[in-house]
């Protein structure tokens, strides 16, 4: 470690999960909103002095409530462009300090590209009207390339910034250097041609993540996909009803349209004649794109491929619903930037790619944690693998039903005995949250986070408006829906709530799905498929799968405690799926079983509803649950003293076992018997690679 820290960024709690926010809307401290809405707007009306008291008064109120973090960068850049621009100011010195604090921060988080190429454009600019033209080679350099892999050559090269490093090279008599820039100004095409032309890497074929993309109508898997002969892909996309955010209409579906386009470039690297073509409104198009005001699980983009059987010919159609608003209210609009990547990840979806649990894809569970939302060389090869399969070909090998003149299989066979529902997982792209659609089959969509750590099902009034509940603030009682697995569900709507993430909090809305639900099933988690079956517990049990182990466990408050070995004792460990952590405990917890906090270890951020905590990252060579032994086990141990507060306080021994532990094992939940179930996932599957056995 040479003594460094690596700050990263995690998402934890117990009560309410990060992992279980569907959606985010940005938002910011009133106060600190207040000066920066008054900063903006007085500069706008040229009164520089006055805007930039304001600003720096939002700024410095940053220092102690957390702000997030988009935001705030935006507060620091545009005073530093009031100090930079307006000499009267007699600031300018102050610029170069401002916009490195936002170039530290945006690089702290993962946030859209628009802030990174803001700030460095920003600095880039600064350094060249200042003739120090070393400094201001790399962050112009840095802006090229980030935009020329998010949004490619042509407007890379024709970018005023491209001008400006051209100008930095004169100066610097980088011959080389300039002379290749100025070829790629002026054929900016050949430039993303020589780009895809880079080497590809290799993956074996264990590597990636091929799955059946459709099921026949007797529930078998099969693959289909298009064809050479659908080329050039027709893609049929109008104008949104709603804008993004700060943009119209046209320049919206503009942005979709450049998202979808990343995959056309990357697909090139391997097959030239991967090609798409746009139209306003083609009902017979390849590829639909439908805008709608009330998106599953109110994401901004889904896809989806399809197929049908029209005179004994395959069929594939595919469609993509997307949304500038997903959760109603103007504060809920989704910025351009934050469009184009969700069309990115959708359009995958739309070419017949599956998710996979973790993987360096754009389908990823955890895609927008990311730091750049272009189709990688998994992606590329994946999509080379699935265009070689037989197309329309069930994974028993038989063509689909009508394919070919081939025979109707018989009605599908009623569900295996006991299984109330088997949904699958739906990717939000923010990690490994169990998000699930509880709706029944026809009924308007209810999709909620499966959170073993909470008691109860709670929505936040946004989400619960969004799915078009009447929110009553005087209402005693719970609300009841149906659900897929036949049990009602009661759950309870409350106040949206402010979380912090390092310095940027931000509005999170979520259904979390708890305890007094779940206590009616057996629950199985399948984190290779991406399944989640609730099992009739007179029918399954902890213990009946081949090669399970079976673990005890205390529920209390209707949370499931497992008996943990680690370190010199053992402790009562909350399984919490709402926890992307592997094992977490506090420092005094750990403690008294002899783990020492690692004062070099890299140190990693958590947020939750109530404030931020710190904690280091440490591996431990064993530990044990019930008969199953864990080795080189990953631990999160909060930091006392860098700590605001840690929900681990109200554990039973301030000790969770979370799904980046969970993961590698097919989970059940045996609420009835208080049995805890773990099928080890064999080495190589898409939830295990890369993972050692203790997470």
């Amino acid at each position: 470690m040479s003594g460094r820290r690596r700050s990263t960024t995690s998402r934890w709690t117990a009560r309410v999960s990060i992992g279980a926010a569907l959606l985010c809307g940005a938002c910011a401290s009133p106060t600190f909103e207040t000066h920066y809405r008054a900063g903006t707007g007085l500069a706008a009306q040229g009164r520089h002095a006055e805007a930039a008291n304001e600003l720096e008064a939002a700024i410095e109120l940053s220092r102690d409530a957390p702000v997030e973090a988009d935001l705030l960068i935006q507060a620091l850049s545009e005073l530093a462009d009031l100090y930079r621009s307006y000499p009267d100011l007699q600031q300018k010195q102050r610029a170069e300090p401002l916009l490195l604090e936002a170039r530290r921060i945006s690089s702290q988080h993962r946030l859209p590209p628009r802030s990174r190429l803001d700030v460095l454009e920003r600095l880039g600019t600064l350094y060249a009207e200042d003739e120090r033209f070393e400094a201001a080679r790399e962050p112009l350099e840095a802006y090229l390339e980030v935009v020329r892999r998010e949004r490619g050559a042509e407007a890379a090269y024709a970018s005023n910034v491209a001008m400006s490093l051209a100008e930095v090279y004169a100066q610097l008599g980088e011959r080389e250097q300039l002379e290749a820039l100025r070829q790629r100004i002026a054929s900016p095409r050949a430039a993303d041609e020589a780009a895809g032309g880079a080497e590809l890497a290799t993956f074996d074929a264990a590597a990636l993540y091929l799955e059946p993309n459709v099921r026949d109508v007797d529930g078998v898997g099969a693959t289909v996909h298009f064809t050479k002969a659908d080329m050039p892909l027709v893609v049929s996309i109008g104008e949104p009803p709603v804008a993004a955010l700060d943009s119209t209409p046209e320049a919206t579906r503009r942005v979709a349209i450049d998202g979808f386009r990343a995959w056309e470039r990357a697909l090139r690297r391997v097959d030239g004649d991967f090609a798409l073509e746009f139209r306003d409104d083609d009902p017979d198009a390849a590829i639909r794109v439908e805008w709608t005001r009330r998106p599953r699980a109110f994401l901004p983009a889904q896809g989806e491929i399809s197929y049908a059987i029209v005179a004994g010919a395959l069929r594939v159609r595919s469609r993509i619903r997307l949304s500038a608003q997903p959760i109603p209210g103007p504060k809920h609009r989704v910025s351009p930037a934050e469009l184009r990547i969700h069309a990115v990840h959708a359009f995958g979806s739309a070419l017949g790619l599956v998710d996979c649990a973790r993987c360096d894809s754009m389908m990823s569970l955890a895609w927008l944690r990311r730091e750049e939302f272009t189709p990688t060389d998994l992606d590329v090869r994946t999509y080379e693998a699935l265009t070689r399969r037989s197309n329309g070909v069930r994974e028993d090998g038989q063509p689909l039903a009508g394919l070919g003149g081939a025979a109707l299989p018989g009605i599908s066979a009623p569900p295996k005995p006991g299984v109330l529902a088997d949904l699958p997982f739906i990717n939000t792209g923010r990690g490994d949250s169990v998000n699930v659609d509880i709706a029944p089959a026809g009924q308007r969509s209810f999709v909620v986070t499966l959170d073993t750590g909470a008691t109860d099902t709670v929505l936040t009034s946004n989400y619960a408006r969004a799915m078009g509940i009447s929110v009553r603030s005087a209402k005693s009682d719970p609300y009841v829906r149906a659900t897929a697995a036949g049990i009602p569900i009661r759950f309870w709507v409350m106040g949206q709530r402010v979380v912090g993430g390092g310095r940027g909090p931000a509005h999170f809305d979520y259904a979390l799905l708890g305890g007094q639900y779940l206590k009616h099933f057996v629950v199985e988690l399948d984190f290779a498929r991406r399944r989640v079956r609730f099992l009739d517990p007179t029918s399954h049990r902890a213990g009946d799968r081949e090669g399970e182990h079976v673990v005890e466990l205390r529920i209390s408050e209707l949370r499931p405690y497992a008996r943990l070995e680690l370190g010199r004792g053992k402790v009562w460990a909350l399984v919490d799926t709402g926890a992307e952590v592997p094992i977490a405990i506090t420092e005094e917890k750990a403690a008294e079983l002899g783990i020492a906090v690692d004062l070099e270890a890299d140190r990693i951020s958590h947020w939750n509803v109530f404030s931020t905590s710190t904690s280091t990252l440490q591996r431990l060579p064993e530990a044990r649950l019930g008969s199953l032994a864990l080795t080189d086990v990953a631990v999160q141990i909060a930091v006392s003293d860098e700590s605001s507060v840690r929900v681990a306080r109200w554990l039973v021994d301030e000790t969770l076992i979370g799904t980046d532990l969970l993961r590698n094992f097919v989970v059940r939940f045996d609420y009835p018997r208080s049995k805890l179930g773990l099928t080890p996932i064999p080495r190589g599957s898409s939830a295990s690679e890369d993972a050692p056995p203790g997470g």
